[in-house]
């Protein structure tokens, strides 16, 4: 782990890495390769630990910048691959019989065009994201936007989010209502309330359905005895 800061005072730069040594011995610092310019890190700007000259400051009169200050973390110890892969096999098998269950209610045809691809998903703690289609490995990197974001794992079952439902084309799901465009309903669930429905404007009489304006995708409602839930989400409502 690299800790990085934009200034060169101390209570930013070594006494949080003093802090951090102290709270979490399993962590050490590492030595960076030098540069021109690059200045060891302070002991006694510390807590007077040694390793603090592994530490690297960057002071503006010496290289360009306003003061930067760089220390590299290692922790201690690796997660063992038989336990690590165990638990990714036992809930990708989860996530895919869970999932496949939605896709069935919905009848799921296709998605942006082509057959869901099983190999490009992935689950990040209870999330569950669809990879772009890329022959390049990015699994185990970290991104603040991880492919498409299909949907959570809760307890034994599978909740779709609202982008998977932006996602789907015309016609590309059976379990559709679609409404007309000036159908009041349509500005009752944007503001997140449970919408009356008639039996013969549901594809099944009951669960997940895609509420569509004119076919196109809106968000998803979970239809129960004529009602159909709001999962529209609760920031986007007007």
């Amino acid at each position: 782990m690299l800790y990085s800061t934009c200034t060169f005072a101390p209570c930013e730069d070594e006494q949080i890495i003093s802090w951090l040594l102290r709270e979490r011995p399993e962590l050490s610092l590492i030595s960076m390769e030098d540069y021109e310019g690059f200045s060891t890190g302070n002991p006694e700007w510390g807590d007077g630990n040694p390793q603090l000259k592994k530490c690297v400051r960057i002071f503006p009169h010496k290289m360009q910048g306003e003061g930067h200050f760089l220390a590299l973390l290692q922790k201690e110890g690796t997660a063992g691959p038989s336990a690590g892969t165990s638990k990714t096999s036992r809930l990708a098998a989860d996530v895919r019989k869970y999932m496949e269950e939605f896709f069935r209610e919905i009848g799921l045809k296709t998605l942006d065009g082509q057959e869901f691809d099983w190999n490009r998903v992935e689950v990040r703690a209870d999330k569950v994201y669809y990879l772009p289609s890329v022959s390049c490995n990015f699994r185990g990197l970290t991104f603040i936007r991880n492919g498409l974001y299909l949907g959570d794992l809760k307890k034994n079952r599978f909740e779709p989010a609202q982008p998977l439902a932006l996602a789907f084309r015309k016609n590309e799901a059976e379990a559709v209502i679609s409404l007309s465009v000036d159908d009041p309903r349509l500005e009752r669930y944007l503001k997140g309330e449970t919408l009356t429905i008639e039996p013969e404007e549901a594809a099944h009489s009951k669960g997940w359905h895609l509420l569509c304006v004119e076919g196109y995708p809106l968000g998803f409602g979970k239809l129960v005895n004529g009602t159909l839930k709001n999962k529209y989400p609760a920031g986007w409502r007007v």
